[in-house]
């Protein structure tokens, strides 16, 4: 956070996307999807990160905060959000920060419908995506102790269909906001793993996952492909990393006999 001072008070302005409220996340997204000017964007921002109220603004006049607008151009850079500024919503539970407690089985549904939804549109491809990681609270679970880091009930992809029917009927914005966030994490991911992604973009949907999982599963170090799917996609990319470099040393190895 930074701090600005304006008619001799102090607001403090977030630097970063996992610095905002949900309510800022959401105002902020609608003003960029808006098409304004720039000047005009760069105003309204400031208002809504600040919280400064209308009046004072219009009271101070444009030459006051005109020094300090470049204070939210941030906002037009790289979308680099990975801490989950909606955890609950309308008795649903989503992951943790940064995919944290996402296993396995849950990305790989969500990246089969996200890419559905960037190839295709369609707001079903998101309600889907949203379905699978929001769920209810696991039945009688300790919230506050939340012994097993995830909150929400495990992945069932046949209850799927039934989330979908609630997450229909949450509002543009909020949805707008979550899918904002899962794409800020999937940059994340993708960028700490430069070797399992290829650095063509991050689309492992495409890369077969379900065949890496299998192949991780085969090796029986994480057991069967059930236990796998039950993995953190953090250490399943682990893995990955592993099995890239493992083959990159036998490449090295067979090139160095004079056969490569």
């Amino acid at each position: 956070m930074k701090k600005v001072n304006l008619n001799k008070k102090w607001y403090n302005i977030p630097e970063t996307w996992d610095e905002l409220t949900c309510r800022q996340l959401v105002q902020v997204l609608r003003i960029c999807n808006l098409g304004h000017t720039l000047l005009v964007a760069q105003v309204q921002l400031f208002k809504i990160l600040t919280g400064i109220r209308w009046f004072i603004l219009w009271w101070n006049g444009p030459m006051e905060i005109e020094d300090k607008l470049y204070l939210v151009d941030w906002v037009f850079e790289e979308n680099t959000i990975t801490k989950n500024l909606l955890p609950i919503y309308r008795g649903r539970y989503g992951p943790a920060d940064n995919f944290s407690n996402l296993q396995v089985c849950e990305f790989i549904f969500t990246e089969q419908y996200y890419q559905q939804y960037k190839e295709e549109g369609g707001v079903q491809h998101l309600n889907t995506l949203i379905a699978i990681l929001y769920r209810p609270l696991k039945k009688g679970y300790n919230k506050l102790r939340n012994e097993e880091g995830d909150m929400r009930e495990p992945y069932n992809d046949n209850l799927t269909a039934l989330y979908v029917r609630s997450v229909a009927r949450w509002p543009v914005a909020i949805k707008e906001a979550i899918l904002f966030w899962y794409e800020g994490c999937r940059t994340s991911l993708v960028k700490n793993n430069p070797d399992v992604f290829g650095g063509a973009g991050g689309d492992p949907a495409k890369y077969g996952l379900w065949s890496v999982m299998r192949g991780v599963a085969e090796k029986a170090i994480h057991g069967n492909i059930n236990d796998v799917e039950r993995m953190y996609v953090h250490v399943f990319m682990m893995e990955l990393n592993e099995l890239v470099a493992e083959a990159d040393r036998i490449k090295a190895a067979y090139k160095n006999t004079g056969n490569g």
